[in-house]
């Protein structure tokens, strides 16, 4: 069952796998069934989106080809290669998922089309030259058109300092992964981890800016800056961060581990929307 995107039949909870021979990955090349992240739109309308490639930074974390993507509740699929924001005048070139994993999608309820794609680093890739040189690229992308096409998104540390964005001079080698992202409905914000950078919002998917109060001691902007043309520092600890919020009381909750894989911590953010702004505290 594992490495494919399946459907169950509730009568019999018989598992069908959807993706093990998908025509869509016949033309990409050493493409992968590997799913490291799957998402379904809400409101039934049978858009479901894949993102092929492991993202787990083990040595058998498979690399991907792009998005799967299906308009049908799976009966069909598609395969999403690389941005377009070349194709939309955004900037001089579009952006390559392959050789990349997937962390997350997370969808808007403001916009039921806005949807965010965490993309991040494959392991394998860096061992066997996998990524498009130059054209591979890890980071946060928005689509909204419910995942038919997708723009890589702008992420800001404020005062002019882009992470990374389309505009930017393209981050060597191969862009900041992104390794979580979420939806916080009583914010009506998204949430993301950056390695080796911190915790970011947005409002649109579109730009991102560093959250004020990050949920770790050692996130500070001397620690992790943001390293123009390059990727963040690896002094930064974060190496993987993952989220979750209570979509009741818009509490979000942060866990990091850094590059030694040393635990920084459970972290919430109690929301605090009549009042002032919400506490960060470790639990």
């Amino acid at each position: 069952m594992a490495n494919n995107a399946a459907v169950s039949t509730p009568a019999s909870i018989v598992f069908t796998p959807l993706t093990d021979n998908v025509a869509a990955l016949g033309g990409a090349p050493d493409a992968s069934i590997s799913i490291g992240a799957l998402t379904v739109q809400p409101g039934g309308t049978g858009v479901i989106l894949a993102g092929t490639g492991d993202p787990n930074d083990v040595l058998d974390s498979y690399y991907g080809a792009g998005i799967l993507r299906s308009v049908d509740g799976g009966n069909t699929w598609s395969l999403i290669r690389k941005t377009a924001n070349k194709e939309d005048s955004l900037s001089a070139e579009d952006y390559y998922f392959a050789g990349n994993g997937f962390a997350g999608f997370a969808w808007s309820t403001v916009n039921p089309q806005v949807v965010v794609a965490a993309v991040s680093q494959a392991y394998e890739a860096t061992q066997v030259d996998a990524n498009r040189a130059n054209a591979s690229y890890e980071g946060l992308n928005c689509s909204s058109d419910s995942g038919a096409t997708w723009h890589l998104a702008t992420i800001t540390d404020g005062g002019g300092n882009d992470v990374q964005g389309p505009l930017d001079t393209f981050r060597s080698p191969n862009g900041n992964a992104a390794t979580a992202v979420i939806w916080n409905p009583v914010r009506q914000l998204f949430v993301a981890a950056v390695r080796f950078h911190g915790y970011y919002q947005s409002s649109d998917g579109v730009t991102w800016t560093r959250i004020a109060a990050q949920p770790g001691y050692g996130l500070t902007p001397k620690m992790c800056p943001s390293n123009t043309g390059s990727t963040g520092s690896i002094a930064c600890p974060i190496y993987r961060g993952t989220l979750a919020v209570n979509p009741q009381t818009g509490d979000t909750f942060a866990w990091t581990v850094d590059l030694n894989n040393q635990d920084q911590g459970l972290w919430q953010d109690q929301c605090a929307i009549s009042g002032g702004p919400p506490p960060v505290v470790p639990m």
